[in-house]
């Protein structure tokens, strides 16, 4: 008796409840942002930029709908198995081997985004080397754990990112200047366009790392797509009105000339005029959120990869090879923030749709098709 409550114990630690799916899907979309989606899309459409969010909130539809489809009729397989099942051993595996190859990728884009925005902000008397050794093994033993630990995490790092929000947004209110958001669309609406297509391909591209989570790892409960749907939506809230406030204290040409303007903007915070230049503190939420994406990215590729050296004693190591190969890239790849970013941003989108979006909708698409045909079969039976 004591051994089976015990059992079921363990195994109701081992599950991920809805609110903590919903809490992680939230804090991976919140990640790509900060110095590089919203980067890109005040490049592009400027103080527009919040009308181009919000165009892209209700594009980001799609990506949820698919999401949400996914999950439901996997069989409760994780993405790796059900493309395999779906498209068989040669495709599912091309399929799966693209996915992960651009999730490594964007592991890399990111992580530097993290390193140099320490390196700049926090850490300007100590070598680059050590700042993004510390860092790369935090995100290793965070990506060691199972889902279930990572959800717990993410939960904890989502209330502290909503706290952080709140109180940014109450301590930089007093420098809100509504007319900095005129003139409205005078470049016309093509810039708004693309940057709410831009806004669309960054939102996609995290939340689909939940689909190597398969269902038995998660409790079911009817409610469950609610609170995916609700904190999708919240948290795209805070994308708008964190873009939004930063457009009205910044204005147009101060806007386009930082690499990080929210950051910039938080260096206005003053709370009763008493707690001011606390913007390192507050500015964590996204780098809180940044590290939440790196740990799943890795997550990610261990899952695949125990998929392939099945019961290999070297699999506790995949989490330091990948950090070593992540830290490598990164260091060879990009000699400044300016290259790093400037330089390959035209690549990364096309990448990250090529390589994420098209897959995700192959596999929704094929999943649909089985799914109309079993129903089909039913009604003849």
């Amino acid at each position: 008796m004591i051994n089976s409550s015990n059992e079921s114990l363990e195994e109701s630690n081992q599950k991920i409840y809805g609110t903590g799916i919903a809490m992680l899907i939230a804090n991976l979309l919140f990640a790509p942002f900060f110095g590089f989606g919203t980067y890109m899309i005040y490049q592009e459409s400027a103080n527009d930029s919040y009308i181009a969010v919000i165009i892209g909130i209700i594009l980001s539809i799609l990506p949820l709908t698919m999401l949400l489809f996914i999950n439901k009729y996997s069989e409760s397989k994780s993405i790796i198995d059900l493309n395999v099942n779906l498209f068989g051993k040669i495709f599912g595996n091309v399929l799966n081997v693209v996915l992960n190859l651009t999730y490594f990728f964007c592991a890399v884009i990111v992580f530097y985004n993290i390193s140099n925005f320490f390196s700049l902000n926090y850490l300007q008397d100590t070598q680059k080397i050590y700042i993004d050794i510390l860092i790369l093994l935090a995100i290793s033993y965070g990506a060691s754990k199972n889902s279930a630990v990572i959800s717990r995490m993410s939960q904890i790092i989502f209330f502290i990112n909503i706290i952080f929000f709140f109180v940014c947004q109450i301590g930089i209110f007093k420098e809100y200047q509504i007319d900095r958001i005129y003139p409205i669309l005078q470049n016309g609406i093509n810039p708004v366009i693309k940057s709410s297509l831009k806004y669309f391909i960054c939102l996609s591209f995290p939340i689909f790392l939940v689909t190597i989570i398969p269902n038995y790892e998660i409790h079911k409960d009817s409610k469950n797509n609610l609170k995916i749907s609700i904190f999708y939506f919240l948290m795209q809230l805070c994308v708008l009105a964190i873009v939004f406030s930063t457009i009205i204290i910044m204005g147009e040409k101060t806007l386009i000339m930082f690499r990080y303007p929210e950051y910039e903007a938080l260096k206005t915070f003053s709370l009763f005029e008493i707690i001011e230049r606390i913007e390192d503190t507050l500015s964590l939420q996204f780098l809180f959120s940044m590290f939440v994406f790196m740990v799943m990215c890795l997550h990610f590729i261990i899952r695949s990869l125990k998929k392939v050296f099945k019961k290999n004693q070297s699999e506790n190591l995949f989490p330091l090879i990948l950090c070593f190969l992540i830290l490598i890239i990164s260091k060879y790849s990009f000699k400044n923030v300016t290259e790093s970013f400037d330089s390959i941003i035209p690549l990364i989108l096309r990448i990250i749709f090529i390589g994420i979006f098209i897959p995700m909708l192959i596999t929704f698409a094929g999943l649909l098709i089985k799914n109309i045909i079993k129903k089909v079969s039913i009604k003849k039976a």
